[in-house]
């Protein structure tokens, strides 16, 4: 059995329920979230006894709804983005056996150095269980790069706000060239 024949059946089972997925990622995202592909396939397929087989519908019911609510807080969360002109990176409710970092980059890579100059930046971590580390944002500073919009980083721990004024900014590595 395929990746293919699972999604098929999702979103045949979808369709006859009369529910819609916006987000099609969200089928994707579900499946991986069970590796044994063969278990999924026979909650979805109810192919066992008459007692199996309602047990399994039942089941179907609940594995929907939670793809339904996973596409709607996917959706939530890019029309959040694209509302506001914020970047939000947001990480609730995890457990870890080591480190947590909500953002990790250095100012010498581009999509950062973008990302600082256009938008307000938001990292959001709560509810962290962790046996390691609890970071907000690991930057490398290994350039110079300008931060025009805020930045502001909630933890558990803590937060901190980098907060520059109209027409003001805040710079990383004033007059770091970036070695190659």
């Amino acid at each position: 059995m395929q990746d293919k024949e699972v999604r098929s059946l999702i979103e045949a089972k979808l369709k006859k329920n009369g529910i819609i997925i916006r987000n099609k990622n969200a089928i994707g995202a579900f499946i991986k979230l069970f590796p044994p592909l063969s278990s999924l396939w026979q909650v979805l397929s109810g192919a066992q006894d008459a007692l199996e087989t309602e047990r399994g519908r039942i089941t179907q019911e609940v594995i929907l709804k939670f793809l339904c609510a996973l596409d709607e807080k996917l959706e939530g969360i890019i029309t959040t983005q694209q509302q506001d002109d914020t970047f939000q990176i947001l990480l609730e409710s995890v457990r870890a056996y080591g480190d947590v970092t909500g953002l990790k980059a250095c100012t010498s890579n581009p999509e950062l150095r973008q990302l600082f100059s256009q938008k307000e930046v938001q990292v959001v971590l709560s509810d962290i269980q962790s046996l390691g580390n609890v970071t907000g944002v690991n930057l490398t500073v290994d350039e110079e790069v300008d931060l025009n919009k805020h930045l502001n980083i909630k933890t558990p721990n803590g937060s901190v706000k980098f907060n520059p004024g109209e027409g003001r900014n805040i710079t990383f590595g004033k007059g770091m060239k970036h070695k190659k």
